[in-house]
């Protein structure tokens, strides 16, 4: 009996679909454990930290994907459903164009008010002409990459995970492999960027084409279609906007930390956040799935039921990782980083870890919303989501340290997180939906108790 069970789960579509999506964010957590005691200890702290502004100030680029992967997933998906092959064709056509556009404006802006923007975080050192010649070759390299991600939503609108999962894994190889390379071998922040560049390039040529092969009904010139923008815009300016939120609100922090103290504990700050965010996106992208399941049957009863089940195994999963990590961290990052690297940084990773379980609340109702089309509702709930993380950073860094700042993110998750219940309660009008808020209340009280235990 239980033989059987656990066969059927393991045949099921469900699991097969977490497993692609969870194998494809795990390449980014194994990229992290293998390249960041090369990089810090070959860079040293400060110009590790000037890595993590490259990676911040380019993230920027972001603000113009217009709504990304989960765009183009949520129209690929929808007129699948309705099996009309002349929409996808015109939506993917005109949407590869205007990225195109968008893109060389972008890099005909960013050049030309490169100097004015690093001059105000930068005196003219060594540190300016570092980061000056870098951005040259990283903010093509994060265009690229929103190119790869209307790709990947590609793939999700058609439910092949499997390909995004491969595509993903040879991506990624192929460029943290030449990463650790080129800094092994010429110790030299500039040309790790050059080369990644001139690789990221050559296999987005290369994806193209597999896409064009693979689906046959998409088109990236020929079927080009701006009325189709209008349809688009509907779904994807909420969408943009409420991703100009996120990308501000998660790369706020980082400059905050520069200004008031320097790049050495920007460097450990930045390796704290960096692992709790590629834990949170391992274990959110588990369910990932849900959003194109979502969006091609609309919600039956059989997803309904999902909600609660789904709810309650993330938060339990995510428990279960913060406890390990905490108990086993001193052993796995001591011998990872370093002993005297490590307790440069112990706290900042235990206090961000604290907050997964909180945190963990908000992965089900967010790819409910996503897939429900309730963007503005999303929109409005990450604004606030926003507003309260950056009020209580702010406050809280003009009287405490550091360390007690990070506390911010955990007040933030935990009153969102209630605030994401209630609303896809309300839609789905979920039975007893006193257990979710209570699971919400439990993981606070969890998350804030390892959090003030850890602070000592």
């Amino acid at each position: 009996m239980i033989k059987s069970r656990f066969i059927s789960i393991l045949s099921s579509s469900s699991f097969k679909n977490s497993f692609f999506t969870f194998s494809e964010a795990s390449l980014g957590l194994l990229f992290i454990i293998i390249s960041l005691p090369i990089f810090l200890t070959i860079l040293g702290p400060e110009k590790y930290g000037i890595y993590i502004l490259i990676q911040s100030f380019s993230s920027f680029v972001k603000m113009f994907n217009l709504g990304g992967g989960f765009t183009v997933t949520k129209f690929v998906s929808q007129y699948r459903g309705v099996n009309n092959s002349n929409k996808i064709r015109e939506f993917t056509s005109t949407i590869f164009v205007f990225q195109f556009i968008i893109s060389i404006l972008l890099l005909i802006i960013t050049y030309s008010l490169l100097d004015s923007i690093i001059f105000n975080f930068f005196d003219q050192t060594s540190n300016f002409d570092i980061f000056e010649s870098i951005i040259y070759f990283a903010v093509p390299i994060f265009l690229i990459d929103l190119f790869e991600q209307n790709f990947n939503g590609l793939h999700n609108g058609y439910e092949r995970f499997d390909r995004a999962l491969i595509i993903s894994l040879f991506s990624k190889l192929i460029k943290y492999s030449v990463q650790i390379l080129v800094i092994l071998f010429t110790k030299s922040l500039v040309d790790v960027y050059v080369v990644t560049f001139f690789s990221t390039l050559s296999f987005f040529i290369l994806h193209s084409f597999l896409c064009k092969k693979w689906y046959k009904d998409i088109s990236f010139f020929t079927s080009v279609k701006w009325s189709m923008l209008k349809e688009f815009f509907n779904f994807s300016l909420w969408v943009w906007l409420m991703s100009i939120v996120s990308l501000l609100t998660s790369q706020l922090d980082k400059w905050i930390v520069l200004a008031l103290y320097d790049l050495k504990v920007l460097a450990y700050y930045g390796i704290g956040i960096s692992v709790f965010n590629q834990l949170h996106v391992l274990t959110s992208s588990s369910v990932s799935w849900i959003f194109p399941k979502i969006s091609f049957n609309g919600v039956s009863g059989k997803i309904k039921l999902w909600f609660s089940k789904i709810s309650f195994t993330i938060l339990g999963i995510s428990i279960i990782l913060t406890f390990l990590v905490l108990l086993f961290g001193d052993f796995i990052f001591g011998h990872w980083l370093g002993k005297e690297k490590y307790l440069k940084t112990e706290k900042y990773i235990k206090l961000f870890i604290c907050i997964l379980p909180v945190l963990s609340t908000t992965i089900v109702p967010y790819f409910f919303l996503l897939g429900l089309g309730k963007i503005r509702t999303l929109f409005a709930l990450r604004v606030f989501s926003s507003i309260i993380l950056i009020s209580s950073i702010f406050y809280l860094s003009s009287y405490y340290e550091l360390t007690v700042v990070i506390f911010s993110f955990l007040i933030s998750y935990f009153l969102i997180s209630f605030l994401y219940l209630y609303t896809v309660a309300k839609l789905l009008k979920v039975t007893k939906a006193w257990k979710n808020y209570l699971s919400v209340l439990i993981s606070g009280i969890i998350s804030t108790i390892l959090y003030v235990c850890i602070l000592g």
